[in-house]
């Protein structure tokens, strides 16, 4: 199970990290900070 378990975890914190990390990439694109 923790064969399964793990990368299936691993992945989705990667997944939102990754949207965490683009919207933080949008708002700052919108407000003006790049």
């Amino acid at each position: 199970m923790i064969k399964f378990s793990w990368p299936t975890l691993a992945a989705s914190r990667f997944g939102f990290s990754i949207y965490i990390l683009g919207a933080i990439c949008l708002a700052a694109g919108i407000f003006g900070w790049t």
